[in-house]
């Protein structure tokens, strides 16, 4: 028999079970019972843990629901306020003490201004943030305003520090962003060749880490780009793989538009069934999550497409 004491309890294991003061006594049977149950109680609870981490990362990666934010399809990725924090605190400290706050504080108004629709006066507070801290994130937020106030060239500019800012760091979900942003850029600017490479440079880092959210947004701003470009055939592939993209994200805005694209690139092939079937898919999510205007705008096409059916 084996006798453990402490200063508290004496514990005995032996062949018969004996009564102690704290009543915490095993034989051998009972003991390889009450083991044996702990020890499959804790592979079940790590295999467990295990599958769900494994899948929560394949589909919802963790590091994406807190670096950025939900933006609809065609617009620039934006990095969330925790994102841009973190990498401000992560730059060692500088001399002037307090110069971390100051530049949070300059990018916190920028970003109300961003959101506001006041891109120049955004970009005039990013720049501050960037005097005192240069982040990838603060790049592609600077970036993004420029964009949005069609300031081409300093739009690339920016967006290309925050690349090169992102492949300095190890920050994948950021060069994957910047990359999608610059082809949007260029979209914008008409150069659509140049952009269609940017985003399959973006679907690429994507695809690597599994980040379906993202490469939704990509797969459907290269649909457009060949939808411009007058290849429905292609446009339609990569809506259908943006769908795809989009179900296993639950991303229900980016689902809603492409059905809704793909319903305009139906309309332009004359198959007006499918194009009603689309759209009428799309209307329903669109009312579900509440976009009114989108409704709109899908109720008005529905009309003109059901019209021409009924002229012809």
């Amino acid at each position: 028999m084996i006798t453990l004491t402490s200063n508290k309890c004496r514990w005995s294991i032996g062949k018969r079970c004996r009564g102690t003061r704290h009543n915490l006594l095993f034989c051998d049977h009972h003991s390889r019972i009450f083991w044996g149950s702990i020890i499959s109680i804790v592979l079940i609870v790590g295999i467990f843990e295990m599958s769900t981490k494994i899948i929560s990362n394949r589909f919802f990666p963790q590091s994406l629901e807190v670096t950025f934010e939900e933006v609809l399809p065609g617009q620039p990725a934006i990095p969330s306020d925790s994102k841009v924090f973190k990498e401000i605190d992560s730059v060692p400290a500088a001399e002037e003490e307090g110069l971390a706050q100051k530049a949070a504080t300059q990018y916190r108004i920028g970003r109300d201004a961003y959101d506001s629709g006041m891109y120049e006066s955004a970009a005039q507070h990013f720049l501050k943030a960037l005097e005192m801290y240069q982040t990838q994130s603060l790049y592609l937020m600077l970036g993004n305003s420029y964009y949005q106030a069609r300031q081409h060239q300093l739009a690339v500019k920016n967006s290309e520090n925050a690349l090169a800012e992102s492949l300095n760091r190890g920050d994948t979900f950021c060069q994957a962003a910047a990359l999608n942003n610059l082809g949007l850029v260029y979209k914008r600017n008409g150069e659509l060749q140049r952009g269609l490479k940017y985003h399959e440079r973006a679907l690429i880092v994507h695809q690597g880490i599994s980040d379906n959210y993202s490469e939704g947004n990509t797969l459907y701003n290269m649909g457009s780009i060949y939808y411009l470009l007058g290849d429905m055939e292609k446009a339609m592939q990569y809506f259908d793989r943006a769908l795809i993209a989009y179900r296993i994200a639950h991303n229900l805005k980016g689902e809603a538009t492409t059905l809704s694209k793909t319903g305009h690139v139906y309309f332009v092939f004359g198959d007006m069934e499918k194009a009603l079937k689309y759209l009428g898919r799309a209307e329903e999510i669109f009312k579900k999550i509440g976009a009114d205007r989108q409704v709109e705008i899908a109720k008005d096409k529905i009309l003109e497409i059901t019209a021409r059916m009924e002229e012809s």
